[in-house]
């Protein structure tokens, strides 16, 4: 079920500090096949198989990074990688070629007004990387004209490790500017609708994965994953950290560090601006981590 009355809706999400991820936990995916929708199926059939997915980076934990320049990714403030711990990247859908990043440092992110840490944190490599994927970041003129851009949602395909991904879509159904004053930082959401093929609802282990839409015929950075809102009915979905609302602020971390690299922003396609049709959400300050 779309979110088609705004304001009609009133989420409750439930936040739980430390909580851990179930030892085996998949994205959930409408109509699910290994082939169509887990990445080192390596199958032809494979829904993102006509995009570059090398710059999605796991650790042996299970713990994300998503490059936006050589020597930065970015993941989930609570579900940080370890300093010193290597972060896989494959170059291709098979798990026979990667290369491996050590993890130099993280740097939790601000959100300029915000007042508090976002869910959002950079992650710096001790040497750049190279041969990878490097994702732009989408900008739209105002985050409420993503809203009905269809995305992909990638999330583990079941235990904890490097060659557990899972790729499945969705629809951006909402915004939440600095997620009702939790100190959440700018979100969008996205439902999961039972009756919609490839439909993909995160579970325990997605969080600080990546969600992207297609510009130009390329992958670009729209979110990162960060919580779920219950599956009591008649909605359940996923949320998403909205990556352009922190792009002054990433760069302002990176260049902290000294390095010269940053953010590429590229604007949202004419294709994808719709028209906000409703306004004024009702939400509840609860909210559950998908770590």
């Amino acid at each position: 079920m779309r979110l088609s009355s705004a304001s009609s809706l009133c989420l409750v999400l439930m936040l739980v500090v430390g909580w851990t991820a179930p030892s085996q936990a998949a994205l959930t995916v409408n109509g699910y096949s290994a082939a169509r929708h887990d990445r080192f199926a390596n199958s032809p059939s494979f829904i993102g198989a006509a995009y570059d997915w090398s710059g999605v980076g796991q650790t042996a934990g299970g713990a994300w990074g998503t490059l936006i320049s050589p020597s930065f990714a970015i993941t989930a403030t609570h579900a940080l990688p370890g300093i010193g711990q290597a972060m896989r990247f494959y170059q291709t859908n098979s798990a026979a070629s990667f290369v491996e990043s050590t993890v130099l440092r993280t740097i939790p992110i601000t959100q300029i007004g915000l007042g508090a840490v976002s869910d959002l944190s950079l992650i710096q490599f001790s040497s750049p990387t190279t041969g990878l994927a490097i994702y732009p970041v989408i900008a739209p003129p105002t985050p409420a004209s993503l809203l009905g851009s269809e995305i992909f949602v990638m999330g583990r395909a079941d235990t904890a490790s490097p060659a557990s991904m899972r790729l499945g879509k969705n629809v951006i159904d909402a915004y939440l500017p600095n997620f009702a004053g939790v100190n959440l930082g700018d979100t969008i959401l996205f439902d999961y609708n039972t009756s919609t093929p490839d439909e993909a609802l995160l579970v325990g282990g997605d969080s600080g994965g990546p969600s992207f839409v297609i510009n130009a015929g390329t992958l670009a950075l729209v979110g990162i994953h960060s919580f779920v809102y219950p599956d009591q009915p008649p909605f359940a979905g996923s949320g998403d950290t909205l990556v352009s609302s922190f792009i002054t602020e990433l760069n302002r971390a990176i260049a902290a560090t000294g390095s010269l690299e940053s953010v590429t922003a590229v604007p949202e396609p004419s294709s994808l601006v719709l028209l906000l049709g409703a306004a004024g959400l009702c939400y509840r300050q609860r909210h559950r981590a998908v770590a």
